[in-house]
């Protein structure tokens, strides 16, 4: 078995130990490759090489890694799409773009993908102009999005069926991809539905659903109102609160679809109980140990 090595010399190479790096690009047409078109705003070349910036706060502080499975937020102004497991991400000029990941299996792999936008959540009357890494541990991080002294930032967790928000001079706004949005109580009493597009409620959480089978419960303090006219929710918290918890609660079946309750879940306000009852800790830290 043979195996070929290409051999080339570059100026501007630096030693470090036995190796070195070159400072310069390869000046062959071959080692070229051109980026995808979303790859290239604020990067002053059209082919690959670091950023000319890097998308942090200035509370992240360190080597920036790229090859998490949120790597993207720090080399786009906003980010491709984050799977995290059962959750799936994508940051954008509209705000955070939410859904729950659909699994295709055969005998080999496991393999998720992007179901469609479930809904976007923004603060209101903000435009986020990118979103950056503010700081991560091992299965978590928290990337911000703002606007001049508005902002959210969104603490992401792998393996997690949460995800935590805060808002800073803003109130959350969240649009739903479809309609009708049903929405009900912990209890099962119904605020809106495909009759009644329009409800209030004010505790501390509600679920919401749509014909297509992802179920969401939305955690929040005491006194928080919800507030849906048509595929829009405004959230208003209580004086000195500001934060919000959404998890998913259920997927209907694919055979259940279009037909709301979507499948057999009369033991849904047990499931919506339970996570009620984890939803309001907050994670700080995550981490394992590696041996």
């Amino acid at each position: 078995r043979q195996m070929c090595i290409r051999d080339r010399v570059y100026s501007d190479a630096v030693q470090v130990g036995s190796g070195s790096y070159t400072t310069d690009w390869p000046n062959y047409n071959e080692y070229q490759f051109i980026r995808p078109t979303e790859y290239t705003e604020d990067i002053s070349s059209p082919y690959f090489g670091p950023p000319t910036t890097i998308f942090k706060t200035n509370n992240f502080t360190g080597p920036v890694p790229t090859n998490k499975w949120w790597s993207s937020v720090v080399w786009l102004r906003y980010s491709s799409r984050i799977f995290s497991n059962p959750l799936a991400y994508e940051f954008s000029s509209s705000g955070l773009n939410v859904t729950a990941q659909h699994y295709l299996i055969d005998y080999r792999t496991v393999q998720g993908s992007w179901s469609w936008t479930d809904f976007t959540i923004n603060g209101g009357g903000m435009s986020p102009e990118d979103a950056r890494l503010d700081k991560y541990d091992d299965f978590s991080v928290d990337i911000k999005m703002s606007q001049g002294t508005k902002d959210v930032t969104a603490k992401l967790i792998t393996g997690s069926p949460f995800f935590y928000l805060t808002f800073n001079n803003c109130s959350p706004v969240i649009t739903f991809d479809h309609t009708p949005v049903y929405s009900e109580q912990i209890d099962g009493t119904i605020i809106t539905d495909n009759n009644i597009t329009n409800g209030n409620f004010t505790g501390d959480t509600i679920r919401t659903y749509d014909t297509r089978g992802h179920y969401w419960g939305w955690f929040a303090p005491a006194g928080t109102q919800f507030q849906i006219n048509g595929n829009t929710m405004q959230i208003t918290f209580p004086a000195g609160q500001n934060w919000l918890v959404v998890g998913l609660l259920a997927l209907g079946v694919p055979d259940a679809w279009d037909n709301p309750p979507l499948g057999d879940f009369s033991s849904l306000n047990e499931i919506h109980q339970l996570f009620y009852e984890h939803a309001f800790a907050w994670p700080t830290e995550t981490s394992g140990n590696w041996y």
